[in-house]
């Protein structure tokens, strides 16, 4: 698992998810998720634990998913105000 994670190779990734989740451990799942959460794209997780019912053992990666995702979105739109701020001020520059 620590292999698969300094690889950095999501399809990698993936094919490790996917065997561990035929060798049925549920803790080994959640654990390549925590180790591997870069690598590991959000609809397969979802997908695989569904299929699985392991769907208690795939939120703790969805709850970080959605922080992340949700700090990014942040900082785009700080930027993009700070942008159009800017540009406001630009144009109103120019009319005076």
């Amino acid at each position: 698992m620590e292999t698969v994670a300094e690889s950095k190779d999501p399809v990698l990734a993936e094919d490790l998810m996917r065997f561990i989740m035929e060798m049925e451990d549920k803790e080994l799942f959640a654990s390549l998720l925590y180790t591997c959460y870069e690598l590991i794209q959000p609809d397969v997780a979802l997908e695989i634990a569904w299929r699985s019912d392991l769907l208690e053992f795939v939120m703790p990666y969805f709850i970080q998913f959605v922080k992340d995702l949700s700090s990014k979105i942040e900082t785009v739109q700080r930027s993009t105000d700070d942008i159009k701020k800017k540009q406001h001020k630009n144009e109103q520059e120019r009319l005076d």
